[in-house]
């Protein structure tokens, strides 16, 4: 019984691990998602002052 407990305080334990690792990379993936809708907004801006330049 007392190899089963400990099992299961091991499996808590990376469950716990995975979740906060899983967090973290969700963190990262929204920051990444960030620079990149301001990349786009940029570039964007670029093309419509270039645009109104020759027009």
């Amino acid at each position: 019984m007392n190899n089963q407990t400990n099992r299961v305080e091991e499996l808590e334990l990376e469950n716990e691990n995975l979740r906060l690792r899983l967090a973290a990379i969700k963190e990262e993936n929204k920051d990444a998602w960030t620079r990149w809708v301001w990349v786009l907004v940029l570039f964007i801006g670029m093309l419509a002052g270039a645009f109104h330049t020759i027009v």
